[in-house]
């Protein structure tokens, strides 16, 4: 059994360029949020593994501007609660006799 836990930060932005305000030509959509993970793996057989994901989100900001105005002239801010969450995941890997076989080769 395998255990990990991290921190992650992610974010991203989308260029919109479908006219959905009459005066601005472009949006842009901007988010980013911090995981905190807590993971376990578990083999099942010799080349199936499974893993559970258990793990708490907090936003750092969502919204909607004119390009490269930023936050704190946006169009439209999202207010988004920190939230729980959990991943099952089942995986494949290499069989531990080919690790073996190429160690000797």
């Amino acid at each position: 059994m395998h255990y990990y836990s991290t921190i992650e930060l992610q974010g991203a932005s989308y260029h919109i360029t479908e006219r959905l305000i009459e005066s601005v030509d472009k949006l842009e959509f901007r988010h980013s949020s911090v995981r905190f993970n807590l993971r376990a793996e578990r083999e099942i057989h010799d080349w199936l593994w499974v893993g559970v994901t258990f793990g708490y989100r907090v936003p750092i900001n969502i919204f909607i501007s004119e390009p490269g105005e930023g936050r704190n002239n946006s169009l439209v801010k999202i207010d988004v609660n920190s939230a729980l969450y959990t991943n099952l995941s089942i995986f494949i890997v290499p069989p531990a006799k080919l690790y073996k076989r190429a160690k000797g080769s």
